[in-house]
């Protein structure tokens, strides 16, 4: 069984997103998401793919990933409040390929 540890960028503005997304491709990291946070609704449903190819694959999503995705999931619940008015308006999901 592999420990896969998925990480979490919040950005704020275009401008960071796209510089940020090109560092990601530069070190070949493997995105599963990227793109605005608004609407939620394809966020939610790739974070649910994430979890359930990780579980069928055998592999296991780190304690460090299952409670980032944790936090993500309770902070959807309200995006206006943790993220439109911190200013976040992109969000990357990404695995390090080692």
């Amino acid at each position: 069984m592999n420990l896969r540890n998925v990480n979490f960028q919040y950005i704020k503005g275009k401008y960071t997103y796209k510089k940020t997304y090109a560092s990601l491709q530069d070190t070949k990291a493997k995105i599963f998401y990227s793109g605005p946070i608004e609407p939620m609704e394809p966020v939610f449903a790739k974070i649910l793919t994430i979890m359930r190819t990780f579980m069928v694959n055998s592999d296991r999503l780190s304690n460090t990933s299952r409670r980032s995705l944790k936090l993500l999931q309770e902070m959807m619940k309200d995006p206006k409040k943790n993220f439109k008015n911190e200013g976040i308006t992109h969000i990357i999901i990404y695995e390090n390929v080692q």
